[in-house]
């Protein structure tokens, strides 16, 4: 009786530390990659790839951002609370990033762009990507959105502008 109660205490830990690391996927990848892309998001490697380069350029150029491609409720796990809201959830995601990552965050659903750093919004660039048109349904179209957002955030600035060997940056081109 008592082995079973052991096993039984067991399972249950183990069941609630994994239903912790799933509550909220893009927080979860985040705290160890620069783009979140849902695994069922319909989202092409050559799109998904031309942003994950976009932000490690943008990176090395001293512009610091990670981006979350939220496409369905269901990419928000257990904050579906949060859909079409992205200012909130930028601010949320970057609360729950807080402590591993303490810079800009990105977040592009079908009806717009959240902008974010330590649960604040950043309103002189969250006026930037909310002058950009809506991002629209589909993976590759939210994908297409979030490099127009990092392209035009990054151009703003002037380490993005220019390299250190003053190089003016090129201009990947955007695919539909």
């Amino acid at each position: 009786m008592r082995r079973v109660l052991v096993l039984a205490a067991l399972a249950a830990c183990i069941g609630a530390s994994a239903a912790h690391a799933d509550g909220d996927p893009a927080s979860d990848f985040l705290l160890a990659q620069n783009v979140f892309v849902p695994f069922d998001g319909q989202i092409s490697a050559a799109h998904s790839g031309q942003l994950a380069a976009l932000v490690a350029d943008a990176k090395r150029r001293g512009y610091t951002i990670r981006v979350a491609l939220i496409v369905t409720r269901f990419d928000l796990g257990s904050v579906p609370s949060l859909w079409l809201h992205p200012h909130e959830y930028a601010r949320f995601l970057s609360q729950e990033l807080f402590f591993a990552y303490k810079n800009r965050v990105l977040v592009v659903m079908p009806n717009g762009y959240g902008v974010a750093k330590r649960g604040k919004t950043l309103q002189a660039e969250q006026r930037v990507v909310d002058a950009l048109p809506r991002p629209g349904n589909g993976g590759d179209a939210i994908a297409a959105a979030a490099v127009v957002a990092v392209r035009r955030r990054c151009r703003g600035t002037a380490r993005c502008r220019r390299r250190r060997d003053g190089v003016p940056p090129p201009r990947p081109e955007v695919t539909p």
